[in-house]
């Protein structure tokens, strides 16, 4: 092959080297980007799993039992509860400030209806959205009051988990793709770079037998 032709090859090679680090630095941030989703899908699920509500014993059957708001049919706020066992009879659950104004939006009260809505009640009162009157008005704390406990919402964990696991399948599943995908371009990169060596080398030497010849 002669000084041209190796020259060529060095170019080339050089050349596709660049282009396979290139493809390598996109598969590792695709790995990342990988990482990152299994991570917010596990806090997700942690979440999930380990959130609370407040619940009532039923004296019949020994079984703590959810508390569950009940909104109104125009979505504005909470006309009751369910589950209690009778313990807030007489109670109202206030989403209105001292100006007037809902401290949680119609989604938010939307939310309530769901079947999670007793999680979702504990949050918004826990963040001050849901204020408890007793029956002469007067602002009360729920965990003062005899026969409401908090305990851990387990409603939507199964639901939880089923989630999590199919996507926690689908991203090992890419992950492993991703392995194969940098693992041949390793190699390649591998092939390329000792052709790219060895055609720098044999122009390297023919450089320096041309230089020998001048000086000669």
């Amino acid at each position: 092959m002669g000084f041209s032709a190796d020259q060529t090859m060095v170019l080339i090679s050089k050349s596709t080297m660049n282009g396979l680090e290139s493809r390598r630095a996109d598969i590792n941030n695709e790995k990342l980007a990988v990482m990152r989703e299994l991570e917010t899908a596990s806090m997700k699920y942690s979440e999930a799993t380990t959130n609370t509500c407040f619940m009532s014993k039923n004296e019949q059957t020994g079984e703590y039992e959810d508390i569950k708001p009940v909104v109104n049919s125009s979505y504005t706020k909470i006309a009751d509860v369910t589950g209690d066992q009778n313990y807030l009879q007489g109670y109202t659950f206030n989403t209105k400030d001292k100006n007037g104004n809902s401290t949680l939006t119609q989604d938010q009260i939307k939310s309530l209806a769901k079947n999670n809505g007793a999680a979702s009640f504990t949050n918004y009162y826990k963040n001050g959205q849901i204020e408890v009157k007793d029956k002469n008005g007067k602002q009360v704390s729920l965990e003062q009051i005899p026969g409401i406990v908090e305990g851990y919402y387990t409603a939507d964990d199964a639901a939880a988990e089923a989630e999590y696991n199919a996507l926690k399948s689908k991203l090992e599943a890419k992950e492993t793709k991703l392995d194969m995908s940098l693992e041949q371009v390793e190699t390649q990169y591998q092939a390329v770079k000792t052709q790219y060596e060895s055609a720098r080398q044999l122009v390297n030497q023919r450089a320096q037998g041309d230089f020998k010849f001048f000086q000669g």
